[in-house]
């Protein structure tokens, strides 16, 4: 009859025991229930765009996401320093 044989590292199982809490509740996985986030809005820019974007976040001491947020804003009328 037909015999195959495989290596046992093809087969094993590594099973890990669910997290539970100090009080005996499991964590379930994933995000939280009941919390809202925000859209993600994917863009492309200019490698020349983005250093410009860069630079202006480094001088206000703020990341880019949080650079392209005000500068939006700003756009549209709504932000600060306008």
């Amino acid at each position: 009859m037909w015999e195959t044989r495989f290596p046992s590292a093809a087969f094993s199982l590594y099973l890990k025991a669910p997290v539970v809490q100090d009080n005996g509740i499991r964590k379930k996985r994933g995000r939280p229930q009941g919390r809202k986030y925000d859209l993600i809005i994917p863009g492309r820019f200019s490698v020349k765009t983005i250093e410009k974007l860069d630079e202006w976040a480094e001088r206000q001491g703020v990341s880019r996401s949080e650079a392209i947020r005000t500068l939006v804003e700003r756009g549209l009328g709504k932000g600060r320093g306008k």
